[in-house]
């Protein structure tokens, strides 16, 4: 009875170490992929200092990278990509809806229908802010040495080109 009571509590044991084995893993393996997942998007988010000019980021203005600054220019950059698109572009597209919804007519003698110049205001004006932004994002990336200026800068009321040729001022 000695034997086969001492191979029970061995078999107990190694039940219970497997357990706890299995019981570490459940707490433990989630935890790392979270962690690992979560690093992965602050590396990725840090990606969008790429669009602050060299001179103002972490490194430069405090000496050492500062993980994570990219998840609050990230959120920066929605909430207010969000706010403008909520209020401006929300009640100019409200407003276009309820006029072709409703088939609103001008009050004047001739009654045509609202809703198209109510379309070309809210796409006039979509247009208007892709191109602000595209402006934007080209003016960075001449701050930032990716591409050359295509629009070269007049000096002193001369052209770009006479200045070039001349070596620069022409006074």
């Amino acid at each position: 009875m000695g034997a086969r009571g001492e191979a029970g509590r061995k078999s107990g044991m190694m039940a219970t170490l497997r357990r706890y084995l299995i019981a570490g893993l459940v707490v433990w393996v989630p935890l790392a992929i979270t962690i690992w997942v979560l690093s992965l998007l602050v590396e990725l988010m840090d990606q969008s200092l790429l669009i602050v000019p060299p001179q103002f980021r972490s490194d430069a203005l405090l000496g050492f990278h500062l993980p994570g600054l990219g998840i609050v220019l990230t959120l920066a950059i929605l909430l207010f990509t969000g706010a403008v698109a909520a209020n401006f572009f929300g009640k100019r597209l409200l407003l276009f809806w309820e006029s072709l919804l409703g088939q609103e007519m001008s009050s004047n003698s001739g009654g045509l229908l609202v809703w198209p110049a109510k379309f070309l205001i809210l796409a006039g004006f979509t247009l208007l802010l892709l191109q602000a932004v595209s402006e934007v994002i080209k003016r960075i990336a001449v701050l930032a040495g990716l591409i050359t200026d295509p629009e070269p800068v007049a000096v002193h009321g001369h052209a770009p080109s006479d200045t070039a040729a001349a070596g620069g001022h022409n006074e």
